[in-house]
């Protein structure tokens, strides 16, 4: 699922550890009630929908994304361009 989207963060560019990596996405009202966690117990197509209604972030990147404190700018965080062979 990492490799997917692209296995780095989509902002920083980070990759050294996959479990540093979040699955995030772009438009909260589109996340429905799929677990990514769970994925096995999924279609790999049904993964593939979720995933593209999401980027990957790094853990700190991801904070920042959703961090409320006054004085802070939250980054704009958009889909990178995905090469069709890659989907």
């Amino acid at each position: 699922m990492v490799a997917y989207l692209g296995g780095k963060c989509s902002v920083s560019g980070y990759d050294k550890c996959i479990a540093a990596l979040d699955f995030h996405h772009v438009q909260p009202a589109d996340k429905g009630d799929f677990i990514l966690s769970q994925s096995h117990c999924r279609s790999w197509d049904s993964v593939k929908a979720e995933l593209d209604k999401c980027v990957l972030l790094c853990r700190n990147g991801h904070a920042e994304y959703h961090c409320e404190h006054p004085g802070q700018t939250k980054r704009r965080v958009g889909r990178p361009h995905k090469p069709e062979q890659e989907r």
